[in-house]
């Protein structure tokens, strides 16, 4: 009894941080004083003969490390198969030491640390156009992990590009809804708008035309320069600098919706976002407060807005390749191909290779990003494959008639190599 009393006594002792037990003169561990440790909320050690030994005060690492992305700036582009070089810094507590990492969307690569002089580096070659957000991850020693998503105060983002001959077009007008003219958000009417721009082969930068005419607010925006372009599905993003009234410099944003493309009768969408480039103030935006990246929401109510790439390709200008017939055996690299045929009404084959036995996932994406059909999924071996689809959803609906993505997402048994790829489809009626 008195063995089940003692033990009680010891964890409610425990619990509590009471450092006399059952009658103890001092909480001892080995006949030594048991030290304390002290944490970021309590006071400042005592020091001095009378707070004991100083080996016993144990001060935990309290101080995380503080994460900074130096480069790339934000929205700077890059050919696709470049190799594009990222920096950044950290500030922590002298003597720790620390482990970085670098991701891109859904791409990891390690961070080369220097820990003299605080610095991170990385470099990675992007092989799938797109726009990617960049984060920078520093752990210390304790495991304090701290991560950095803006560069100058912007987000951390790039854009890998493939030039070619795809093109975002529009000519029309819209309405401007409240809300969208800073100057006074009450103001409403007209916008007549009208852009070309494009990726020629081999140049550097997109170019084209793009002008804005809000009457109601005396805004007339031409474009001057422009800094990247990205086509993805039905949807057209590019972002530029220009004049208003032909003055000032200020940056723009155009975000286009193809609504031939989706087909079932959907509309043309576009959104329209004009900043001051020395303050940041939104001058014009009539999808005020959503992202850059966000989809066009707002109906246009006369002209037409195109968005095209080469070849029926989806993805930033990524040309598709040719179709060939399926080769049985070994296959040197991962591959998913362009359906055939395409555009298609009753059913179109898909074809895709493995070159070792690998995990895969192929399925259909509608264009608002969800999964109507599981084409594949599990473990395949190695060579080239083909399965039909007869564009009918997992439920056994027929799909409607519009665009559909095919989705090939693979990855070794060793988790040493992954792939993802996309192509595009046309369903017609």
């Amino acid at each position: 009894m008195n063995r089940i009393l003692t033990s009680i006594l010891v964890a409610a002792c425990i619990a509590c941080g009471v450092t006399g037990v059952a009658g103890a003169a001092s909480a001892t561990k080995g006949g030594q004083p048991i030290p304390k440790i002290y944490t970021a909320d309590d006071p400042t050690p005592p020091s001095g003969p009378s707070a004991g030994d100083p080996e016993l005060i144990v001060e935990p690492e309290g101080q995380a490390p503080v994460v900074t992305i130096t480069g790339p700036s934000s929205g700077s582009s890059f050919a696709v198969g470049t190799p594009v070089d990222f920096t950044g810094s950290f500030t922590d507590e002298t003597g720790d030491t620390h482990v970085a990492q670098w991701s891109f969307n859904t791409i990891t690569a390690a961070g080369v640390v220097a820990e003299p002089i605080r610095s991170v580096t990385g470099a990675w070659t992007f092989t799938t156009p797109g726009i990617y957000y960049v984060t920078l991850t520093v752990t210390d020693h304790a495991g304090h992990a701290v991560a950095a998503t803006t560069v100058n105060g912007l987000d951390a983002m790039i854009v890998v590009f493939d030039r070619g001959y795809g093109f975002v077009d529009g000519r029309g007008k819209m309405d401007t809804p409240a809300g969208a003219f800073a100057a006074n958000p009450q103001l409403t009417g007209r916008m007549d708008f009208d852009f070309d721009t494009r990726y020629r082969k081999d140049d550097p930068a997109p170019s084209g035309t793009t002008s804005f005419k809000f009457s109601a607010g005396n805004l007339d925006f031409q474009a001057t320069t422009y800094d990247w372009f990205d086509v993805n599905g039905v949807r057209g993003l590019y972002k530029g600098t220009g004049t208003i009234n032909g003055a000032g410099s200020y940056k723009f944003l155009v975000s286009a919706v193809d609504g031939d493309d989706i087909g079932g009768g959907a509309v043309d969408r576009l959104r329209i976002k004009i900043t001051n480039q020395a303050t940041g103030a939104v001058v014009y935006d009539n999808q005020m407060g959503a992202a850059d990246t966000a989809l066009a929401t707002m109906p246009i109510t006369g002209g037409d807005v195109n968005v095209r790439l080469p070849n029926g390709g989806i993805g930033h200008l990524a040309a598709q390749p040719s179709l060939e017939p399926a080769a049985p055996g070994m296959s040197s690299a991962f591959e998913l191909a362009q359906n055939w045929p395409n555009p298609f009404r009753a059913s179109t084959e898909v074809r895709f290779s493995l070159p070792q036995r690998s995990h895969l996932t192929l399925a259909v994406f509608d264009v608002a990003g969800r999964e109507i059909a599981t084409l594949a999924s599990g473990a395949w071996d190695a060579g080239s494959h083909s399965v039909r689809w007869s564009g009918r959803t997992d439920s056994g609906d027929a799909a409607r008639r519009g665009v559909y993505f095919v989705r090939m997402a693979a990855g070794l048994a060793s988790g040493e190599q992954r792939f993802t790829s996309v192509r595009k489809m046309i369903v017609l009626d």
